[in-house]
């Protein structure tokens, strides 16, 4: 990362130019994703409306933005939060139509502000 060799506080990976002009971020506003992301680390989304199983998306469920890392169990979907007092949310293809369940990106990348309390 140019600003990192620069001095700057920032992180030392480098967001290939392409991606960078899309990557949007998202503040956390729980704990869900701990030790990953915490309220107000911020996540790193590379915009796509497609994942792959095991990827850890952004996306929209009734209304309610979350980060999940998402399972394809064939015939479910688990959405699995690194917080163990979070539950597993498991929906088939037909009740995430009815949730409105929409791709929003893909998390690339966080900055854990808690890390360094």
């Amino acid at each position: 990362n140019e600003a990192w060799l620069m001095g700057f506080d920032t992180n030392i990976d480098r967001v290939p130019d392409e991606e960078r002009s899309q990557i949007m971020t998202y503040a956390s506003i729980d704990d869900s994703m701990l030790p990953l992301l915490g309220v107000d680390d911020v996540a790193y989304i590379l915009p796509q409306d497609t994942f792959d199983s095991g990827d850890t998306i952004y996306f929209k469920l009734e209304d309610k933005n979350m980060i999940r890392k998402i399972i394809d169990c064939k015939d479910y979907y688990e959405f699995r939060a690194m917080n163990p007092y979070y539950p597993v949310l498991k929906y088939t293809k037909e009740e995430l139509k009815e949730k409105n369940f929409i791709i929003i990106g893909k998390v690339i990348k966080v900055e854990n502000k808690r890390a360094f309390k």
